[in-house]
C-alpha cells in the first residue's frame, strides 16, 4: 500500500476500529482522501489520523442515496432513495395467515423453503437491493400471445432467474414483487 500513489475514496473504514489502516494510508504516497463519514464527530479523528493528506468530507448517506454502478452485470445509474422509505417498518403479521402467503408463493415456484427461512430471507435483504429486485420485476416482459397459464410458467422462470442473481428463493422473491416489499421486515405473531 505504500507505493500507491493517486486519489483514495474511503468508505465504511471506522477511526474507532480501523486506525491500523488509517496509519498506512497516511504513510502511503497517496496524495488526497476523500472520506465518506457517517457521524459528524469522525471528520476530526480522520483530520488527526490522515495530518499527511489533503482531505475531503463527505456525509456517507448521501452516498447511499445513490446507487450507481453495475450490480450483479447490470447497470443501474442513479436510483434515488427516497428518505421517507429508508425507515425500515416492521409488519406483524400472525403465522397462519403468512403461511396462506407462503404457500402461495411456493405454489407458484414450486419452492421448498419453509415459512421461517422465507420470512428470514425477506428480512436480511437490503433496502437497495430489494429496489433493484423490483425494478427488474417491472422490466419483465409479458408475452401477450401466450395463454394465461403460458404466461404464469414464463413469469415463474423470469423470478426464478431473479432469485439466482441475488442468491434468493424464488418465494422470496414473489414475495417482495407482490406485496411491494421495499422497507418492511416481517414479525410473525
Amino acid at each position: 500500500m505504500v507505493d500507491i500513489t493517486g486519489k483514495l475514496n474511503i468508505i465504511g473504514l471506522s477511526p474507532f476500529n480501523d486506525r491500523h489502516i488509517f496509519e498506512v494510508i497516511n504513510d502511503s504516497k497517496i496524495s488526497e482522501c476523500t472520506f465518506y463519514y457517517y457521524d459528524k464527530n469522525e471528520i476530526d479523528i480522520i483530520a488527526s489520523l490522515l495530518n499527511k493528506k489533503q482531505l475531503a468530507f463527505l456525509d456517507v448517506t448521501d452516498f447511499w442515496d445513490y446507487i450507481d454502478g453495475e450490480i450483479n452485470g447490470e447497470h443501474y445509474s442513479r436510483i434515488k432513495i427516497p428518505q421517507k422509505h429508508k425507515k425500515t417498518i416492521l409488519k406483524r403479521i400472525s403465522r397462519c395467515e403468512f403461511k396462506k402467503f407462503a404457500d402461495a408463493f411456493r405454489s407458484m415456484t414450486y419452492s421448498i423453503m419453509s415459512d421461517v427461512d422465507i420470512v428470514n430471507q425477506i428480512n436480511n435483504v437490503e433496502y437497495g437491493v430489494r429496489l433493484i429486485i423490483l425494478d427488474k420485476i417491472k422490466r419483465i416482459k409479458q408475452d401477450r400471445t401466450k395463454t394465461k397459464e403460458q404466461q404464469l410458467v414464463l413469469q415463474a422462470v423470469d423470478f426464478h432467474i431473479i432469485a439466482a442473481e441475488h442468491n434468493l428463493d424464488p418465494a422470496v422473491i414473489y414475495c417482495i414483487g407482490v406485496d411491494n416489499v421495499k422497507n418492511q421486515k416481517f414479525m410473525i405473531i
